[in-house]
């Protein structure tokens, strides 16, 4: 999997060795918003899924000034067995996430 941001648009290409194909999924102008809002701080928790051959927004958690606490909030409520995921999670500093990643 190779994530791009190439001319404003946000992508990810996933390419499957066995069969031989690329597809390419871009986000979507409901993730690219969600996005802005993690650049400013403004999200703690972003939940991508893909859905119409789109990345979109699935969760969003605004967050309060403690991200441990945030965690132990989120996640278990945000996460199913059964719908692969990409999870962005912001520490305390607008610059520091951690990308979770369940399939």
């Amino acid at each position: 999997m190779v994530g791009s941001r190439n001319s404003g648009t946000l992508s990810v290409c996933l390419y499957m060795e066995k069969c031989e194909t690329v597809v390419i999924i871009k986000a979507n102008d409901a993730l690219r918003h969600a996005f802005n809002l993690g650049k400013q701080a403004k999200l703690r928790l972003i939940k991508v899924v893909v859905r119409s051959e789109e990345l979109t927004p699935n969760y969003e958690y605004a967050g309060t000034g403690n991200w441990r606490d945030d965690w132990r909030a989120t996640l278990p409520e945000c996460v199913d067995a059964f719908e692969p995921c990409f999870i962005l999670f912001r520490l305390n500093t607008i610059t520091e996430w951690i990308l979770i990643t369940l399939v």
